[in-house]
């Protein structure tokens, strides 16, 4: 092939196909092809026939913007100019610019970046784009100091990095170059501005005040609790009546055997957070003396002591001051001012006062027999013994408390201050009352037996609870005379997710075997308990354990038997005023008040007379509990028999609220 061009031949224009960028506009076009064939051949070579070809002009275009580069912070509309061929369209990349159908941008809702913005243009038979490229930069972040507070006697105070960027310049009242003088102010409250700038981005302001005073500095300083455990943190919130005071400290121990604490020269904005130990047998205390500070000038301090036991001191024996203050459980007779009255003191300094109190329980105690019963001592001390579960608050907490003391003094709770050291033995240290649901079905007679008796405000507890409406925050369900049996299933789901989850129950009279004989929720016995329908009651006198305890040596020992004389009296009126279980109790359960004799003799049910003649020796179970399943990590259960706390002499039902209150 040979294509030719007005007549001229094209140089190098030799295939089939003739493609070109130089047509001129009305120049005719022919090919000539010229076979190599040597047989039959005819007509080479051949030449076609020609065309005029017409070429149209290709359209121009440029597009601008009046800078290259903008800042963010701009709050302003750029118009594009376009030359050349109009009407137009415009598109950017990357994402991120806010541009206009008309290519104009809004700079204050554009991204910071560097973009390409295309202008695409047609003449309606040529096509053709243009571009430029246009920045975006990011507005810079001003970050000024917080507002402070100074007194006029202060020298100046250097401003050049009070805000950043470092590298601007600071103006207003007192203000010269970077420092700002007090003196120079005046007293009141002056607003500093800084002013800054980069590239485009100029003018950039922030403001913050100053405020000059001749007023003292007062300070508060909050601990959340005046006492810690050893190898706990102490927390102490600082504040002041002059905005953002800054603090120092100095902090003393009254042993050498306390550490962790230390002082603080510096002036720091708080709160004091410091990890404390104790290596003593006795109660520790910091003292912390603290400053505030005002760039410079300094206020009257003030002074919090943190009181902290040993990390031992649960577990073992230690030392108590003398004037240690004894709340006496083993007061005799019982009465409801002596014996139930100090767990509502408890309940004053455990959470309101949030003072520890130590529990003192003999761990080698015994009942000596079943029957009678006898209550050893827990301690001696100045000649005086105590037993029944006394309570011990220490020496160095008395000053924050014995108001409090001396209030329920009045209304009849026993205590005693000792004039010497002591080592008692100490079964655990309290630091709360926990929380408390009362079911909705007889509730009421927990609330009258105990809460009522002991002053311990309804803030402590729920009544009118339901399984399915237990909290997070709630500890103990409590379950007087009711009808689990007859409970939804999502009841019953509930109430034993709780106990799997470390929640302890209490329960009494026929809630009891109806718990124990829903399927899955035999939390103490093997099988389940008889139906408090088909046996009669025990026979007082009732006997007392003498086996191995759950938290103790003992079932003397055990904190759910501290209470002082016999409690008979107090459980034989109700539905369910004994516990019998169908084969066995779990060998984890501890009986510790049983008939030891018991028969059953039946109850008329139906026309008949059922379980009639059935041995239970030393199985019939006045109070039990145990672990849940005989699981560690399961709730604690008790069970006490009768329909409430009210129905014996004033005596027995002291212990028979005694053991709630303990096992609360």
């Amino acid at each position: 092939y040979q294509w030719y061009s007005n007549g001229i031949s094209v140089s190098g224009a030799t295939s089939a196909t003739y493609t070109t960028t130089t047509l001129a506009n009305g120049a005719p076009i022919r090919v000539v092809m010229t076979s190599n064939a040597t047989s039959c051949l005819t007509n080479s070579p051949a030449t076609s026939n020609s065309i005029t070809t017409t070429v149209n002009a290709a359209p121009t275009a440029t597009i601008s913007y009046p800078q290259l580069s903008y800042c963010s912070g701009t709050n302003a509309t750029i118009s594009a100019s376009i030359t050349g061929q109009a009407n137009g369209s415009f598109s950017s990349s990357p994402a991120g610019l806010s541009l206009l159908s008309n290519g104009n941008v809004n700079i204050g809702n554009s991204t910071p970046g560097i973009y390409t913005v295309t202008y695409s243009f047609t003449n309606g038979t040529c096509s053709g784009t243009t571009s430029t490229s246009l920045t975006i930069t990011a507005l810079p972040i001003l970050v000024c100091h917080e507002n402070i507070a100074t007194c006029s006697a202060v020298a100046a105070i250097d401003l050049t990095y009070f805000s950043t960027p470092y590298g601007g310049t600071y103006s207003g009242n007192g203000v010269t170059g970077n420092n700002f003088s007090p003196s120079s102010a005046g007293l009141g409250t002056h607003t500093i501005t800084y002013t800054y700038s980069a590239g485009v981005c100029s003018n950039i302001t922030c403001s913050f005040t100053i405020t000059v005073t001749d007023a003292a500095a007062t300070i508060s300083a909050i601990p959340a609790t005046s006492y810690v455990y050893s190898g706990n943190n102490v927390s102490i919130e600082l504040s002041s009546n002059i905005p953002n005071a800054q603090y120092t400290w100095t902090a003393t121990a009254n042993t050498t055997a306390v550490s962790g604490y230390s002082s603080q020269t510096t002036a720091v904005a708080g709160p004091i957070n410091q990890q404390l130990f104790n290596l003593s047998p006795t109660i520790g205390q910091i003292t912390y003396t603290i400053t505030p500070t005002l760039f410079g000038c300094s206020a009257s301090p003030t002074t919090v002591i943190i009181s902290m036991p040993s990390s031992t001191f649960c577990e073992s024996p230690g030392t108590f001051q003398k004037g240690s203050c004894i709340i006496d459980m083993g007061v005799v007779p019982q009465t409801t001012n002596n014996g139930l009255k100090p767990y509502g003191l408890l309940y004053q300094l455990l959470n309101v006062a949030k003072i520890p109190v130590y529990w003192a329980i003999n761990p080698n105690k015994t009942f000596e027999s079943t029957l009678p019963k006898v209550d050893e001592a827990d301690f001696t001390v100045d000649g005086r013994t105590f037993k029944g579960g006394s309570f011990i608050i220490p020496a160095a907490y008395l000053p924050q408390v014995q108001s409090i003391i001396n209030t329920w003094v009045g209304k009849g709770v026993v205590v005693y201050n000792t004039v010497s050291a002591f080592n008692p033995p100490i079964y655990d240290l309290l630091t709360r009352i926990p929380n408390v649901v009362l079911d909705a079905t007889n509730g009421s007679t927990i609330q009258d037996g105990f809460y009522v008796k002991t002053e311990i405000p309804n803030s402590a507890y729920t009544l009118g609870g339901v399984p399915t409406g237990i909290g997070n925050c709630d500890d103990i369900y409590v379950l007087p005379h009711a009808e689990p049996a007859k409970w939804t299933q999502l009841y019953k789901d509930s109430l034993l997710n709780f106990i799997n989850n470390r929640g302890w129950l209490y329960a009494s009279c026929k809630a009891v075997s109806q718990v124990e004989n829903i399927p899955g929720m035999n939390f103490i016995s093997s099988t389940g308990l008889v139906s408090e329908s088909i046996h009669v009651g025990g026979t007082p006198p009732n006997s007392y354990g003498l086996g191995s305890g759950l938290e103790a040596g003992s079932i003397a020992s055990d904190p759910f038997a501290q209470s002082v004389g016999i409690l008979d009296g107090a459980t034989t009126y109700g539905a369910e005023t004994i516990f019998l279980p169908k084969t066995s109790w779990r060998s984890s359960t501890k009986l510790a008040i049983y008939d030891s004799t018991y028969v059953n003799n039946g109850r008329t049910l139906l026309g008949y007379n059922v379980n009639t003649g059935i041995v239970y020796n030393n199985n019939a179970a006045i109070l039990a509990y145990g672990r849940a399943f005989g699981i560690p990590s399961k709730g604690i259960i008790l069970y006490l028999a009768g329909h409430d706390l009210v129905r014996g002499n004033e005596a027995a039902n002291v212990a028979a609220a005694r053991v709630y209150g303990n096992y609360i």
